[in-house]
């Protein structure tokens, strides 16, 4: 788990990830967290069943590469959004991180402070050499 000055920063075990695609208030209650009226997106749910979950049941897979990390808010004990990479490094030490913040917690510096923390961390990996964002030019709170 990441600690930055407003998040934990939790990596999704298998078991977590599966139950966050059936029933998200499942998984708040199973990680003692208030419920949010956040939701997952059509989008994030289909990489999560077609990549991520697939990838964590394999034996070899470094799961944090391949999982969801969800960013909690300290102060209110939620889960306020998700990170993610897309993947193990490859051969050079690239890895691409994705992520994304429930609407009512936009535009208040979380992911920017996400990033920041999961940069630090990625930092630290002997692995990883680069890291790569993305986003389109109209999500202008990621842009700039």
């Amino acid at each position: 788990m990441i600690d930055t000055k407003r998040l934990f920063i939790k990596p999704l075990n298998y078991n977590e990830l599966l139950t966050y695609t059936k029933d998200k208030i499942a998984l708040d209650k199973l990680l003692g967290l208030n419920a949010t009226s956040g939701y997952i997106s059509p989008a994030l749910k289909e990489t999560i069943e077609n990549a991520m979950l697939p990838a964590l049941s394999k034996p070899t897979t470094n799961y944090l590469y391949a999982t969801l990390w969800v960013l909690i808010c300290k102060q209110e004990n939620k889960i306020i959004g998700g990170i993610s990479f897309t993947g193990e490094p490859d051969i050079k030490g690239a890895i691409e991180i994705g992520y994304g913040c429930y609407e009512e917690f936009r535009n208040k510096g979380f992911m920017k402070e996400a990033v920041k923390g999961m940069l630090q961390w990625a930092g630290k990996q002997s692995e990883i050499f680069s890291i790569l964002a993305c986003s389109s030019k109209e999500n202008i709170a990621s842009y700039r």
